[in-house]
């Protein structure tokens, strides 16, 4: 049995595990972890019995044990990509879960001998091992503080706001108001004059313009004509 077929048939039970989860989740909603405790065989018996005679039927012999540190980096490393993207879909699936990644990292460190201290590639794969440990924690944490921001963050109507803010007489909410939309049109005026510099710098022709550039130009032309004339409006 070669070290391919071997290193396929290990990625393809973890994969698989995922997978079995990715199909619960959808059909159940208070679905608890998998348990599958042999889904690798866990060394008893009658699983080495049945391995040995799976392998032999078809005229193989058994290979060395997989935990003898005869893979590759880059095999472990393809092989974690991918034991990724599966964990991606299924945390993305779920809405989240305790313990995320901490069962595929042990069937990993098993299958792929974690050594932290074996040879210059038992080394490189116990490092990736741990780097994959450490992704694990900031994929799990980083999304999680991602959704609580989104729900403490909810969208505000700011002119509801504006009007239901009773710490401020309307009279002061106008002087406040446009004193602040004073130093923002004075930023806009400021970038304004910087792109005029530009073309002029470039000597650039209106005329060879992007068609977008020119859009943008007739758009905020006709917001800045519906800003003066509200300001018409304000000043009566």
């Amino acid at each position: 049995m070669s070290m391919e077929k071997t290193l396929k048939e290990i990625l393809d039970e973890i994969l698989d595990e995922i997978e079995q989860e990715l199909d619960e989740a959808t059909t159940t909603a208070g679905v608890d972890g998998y348990q599958t405790p042999f889904a690798f065989g866990a060394g008893r018996k009658k699983d080495k019995k049945k391995e040995k005679d799976v392998a032999t039927q078809a005229g193989y012999t058994i290979a060395e044990s997989v935990n003898e540190g005869k893979f590759k980096p880059s095999q472990v490393r393809s092989a974690i990509s991918r034991v990724k993207k599966q964990l991606m879909r299924k945390w993305k699936q779920k809405g989240g879960y305790e313990n995320f990644g901490q069962k595929e990292l042990r069937q990993l460190q098993n299958k792929f001998d974690y050594n932290a201290y074996g040879d210059k590639d038992e080394r490189e794969i116990s490092h990736m091992l741990d780097a994959f440990d450490n992704w694990a924690m900031n994929y799990d944490g980083s999304m999680r503080e991602d959704i609580n921001e989104v729900k403490v963050k909810r969208p505000v109507n700011r002119w509801l706001e504006l009007k239901n803010d009773e710490s401020m007489h309307p009279h002061k909410k106008m002087a406040m108001g446009l004193k602040e939309l004073k130093y923002q049109l004075r930023e806009v005026e400021k970038f304004f004059n910087w792109y005029n510099k530009i073309k002029t710098m470039n000597e650039l022709d209106s005329q060879n313009y992007w068609k977008r550039t020119n859009k943008h130009i007739y758009t905020i032309k006709e917001k800045l004509i519906k800003i003066a004339k509200t300001i018409q409006e304000i000043e009566k």
